[in-house]
């Protein structure tokens, strides 16, 4: 339940670089693009979720910290750091759906409104990050493979709770369009 928590607020404090990265101008995808580039060949050998706990050298929170108009090989630190920060709130996000999805009983101190919307909250920005032209360019950066069960998960919990909160039968409506949308994707 903490980790769960943990990712969740995680998600919250890495949201609007994810809201600025997926939103940003046609000329700064391609700054955006050679940080994304930049960040995959540092530590290529990391599998997604856990780059950005590799060995940055000074450490990641050097980097976060560092003067934004700094630059490595070229490339602005404000590019890298976005693009780690919102990639961070992905996997934030998918964590802490996870970890939620793992509690298979109702627990008495929890708001289970509050719980499973925060988690349809998760979902729709991971399955429209999905659904992304621009981030699909970006090898790696989407987890697309992840989504849909996550997605399903999440549904079934909003269809069993949508007697106690009325909200949670339209969640399960938004959930399933997004994911019939993202299967059609992935054939």
């Amino acid at each position: 339940m903490l980790r769960a928590k943990y990712y969740g607020a995680e998600t919250i404090i890495t949201r609007p670089y994810l809201h600025y990265v997926y939103h940003c101008p046609g000329a700064d995808q391609d700054v955006l693009k050679r940080a994304w580039t930049y960040i995959r060949s540092s530590k290529e050998s990391l599998t997604a979720s856990k780059l950005r706990e590799a060995d940055w050298g000074n450490s990641l929170e050097d980097l976060l910290e560092s003067d934004p108009t700094q630059s490595r090989d070229g490339i602005s630190t404000k590019a890298i750091r976005s693009m780690l920060l919102s990639h961070a709130c992905m996997w934030s996000s998918i964590r802490s759906t996870k970890a939620f999805n793992g509690i298979r009983t109702r627990l008495k101190v929890t708001n289970i409104f509050g719980t499973i919307h925060a988690q349809f909250g998760n979902c729709l920005v991971l399955a429209q990050c999905c659904e992304s032209v621009w981030f699909k360019d970006l090898d790696g950066f989407a987890p697309i493979h992840e989504v849909p069960k996550l997605l399903e998960e999440t549904m079934h919990k909003c269809k069993t709770y949508s007697n106690l909160a009325p909200a949670l039968g339209k969640d399960y409506q938004v959930l399933h369009k997004a994911l019939y949308s993202i299967r059609g994707l992935q054939r």
